[in-house]
């Protein structure tokens, strides 16, 4: 249901214009396993330039490595993104 098309869905120029007003130092941390998004690859790759202030990071691994896997690469990588951030 989630890849469904529904009333609330943006039009791609509605998300690109929501993206680049993101203002904020933005962490991004994209699995090296892209299998379930190789069909979207240029409309995301897109859509992640459109961020201004975005640090991307590869790890390997599959969607879900926040929960399997590199859980504590995970957490690492936000921890010191936020202690860097958040520094007046």
């Amino acid at each position: 249901r989630l890849a469904r098309a529904n009333a609330l869905s943006l039009s791609e120029p509605h998300v690109m214009a929501f993206l680049g007003k993101i203002a904020c130092p933005t962490l991004f941390i994209q699995s090296s396993d892209r299998k379930y998004w190789d069909h979207l690859e240029a409309v995301f790759d897109t859509r992640v330039a459109g961020i201004s202030q975005l640090q991307k990071i590869q790890l390997a691994g599959h969607h879900h490595q926040h929960l399997e896997g590199q859980v504590e690469a995970v957490a690492t990588l936000v921890d010191g993104f936020l202690g860097a951030s958040c520094v007046p």
